[in-house]
């Protein structure tokens, strides 16, 4: 009865044992089990903060790239507008730069216009070297516009022409002058026929000269008064001599 109350014993002993580990296996496996889902629910946890942080840094990384692509857009207008106004500036100082030109170009072609019509004139007048002069001015004021060579070789032209035309004058005149100075010393010396005929000549030498036809008719009159004087004198004569004879008669 001792080993069956042993055995018996052993057993409840053994069954109590194995009863307590079970227990004690059925905790730990809750512990074991309590600890993982903790350690899952953490790591869901982290998993989420891991997961927010992420977005958080994209959305930081979404918003630092959005203002830098907005400071980027900021600066590029900024950049174009500045470049805008310089070519804007460019512009307005090459059209005034333009306009100045023009106006330059306007005020010498007002100059220019109003140099050739001087010119022109004084051509018409006869004056071709202060028109030659005035179309060189002209030429000056529009070097590349016009070219004045044509009318400054008409004027040397013209001058030329003039300058012999002025010496054919002036010898006609030297020789119209010295044939009325022979004529007026032919009548001087009353040797008038040769006087008329030196008249004549001169008046073939400068047409139209009024001197010769005065000095001829002046001539004549001369001559006409002294036939009427010599006249006179022979009726004189000829009545003194009628009455010297008269007287000489009348004492005989």
């Amino acid at each position: 009865d001792y080993d069956l109350d042993y055995t018996m014993e052993f057993q409840k002993q053994e069954e109590k044992v194995f009863k307590d580990l079970e227990e004690l296996n059925e905790e730990k496996y809750r512990e074991e089990e309590r600890l993982r889902k903790e350690a899952e629910k953490l790591a869901k946890t982290e998993a989420q903060q891991l997961a927010a942080a992420q977005k958080a840094a994209e959305e930081a990384e979404r918003i630092r790239l959005a203002e830098e692509a907005k400071a980027l857009q900021a600066k590029q207008e900024e950049e174009d507008r500045k470049k805008r106004e310089a070519n804007e500036e460019a512009e307005r100082i090459a059209q005034a730069q333009r306009d100045a030109v023009i106006a330059e170009r306007k005020a010498k072609m007002v100059e220019y216009t109003a140099v050739l019509k001087e010119a022109d004139q004084l051509a018409k007048d006869g004056s071709f070297a202060e028109a030659k002069a005035k179309y060189e001015e002209a030429s000056k004021i529009l070097p590349d516009k016009f070219d004045l060579g044509a009318r400054m070789e008409a004027m040397d032209t013209e001058m030329a022409k003039a300058k012999a035309e002025a010496e054919e004058r002036q010898r006609t005149q030297n020789e119209f002058d010295s044939t009325v100075a022979q004529a007026a010393e032919m009548a001087k010396a009353n040797k008038f026929e040769e006087s008329i005929a030196l008249y004549e000549k001169a008046k073939q030498i400068l047409p139209e000269s009024d001197i010769p036809t005065a000095e001829i008719r002046t001539i004549r009159g001369r001559i006409k008064e002294e036939e009427r004087a010599e006249e006179e004198r022979k009726r004189n004569e000829e009545n003194f001599e009628s009455l010297m004879a008269a007287g000489t008669k009348a004492e005989s």
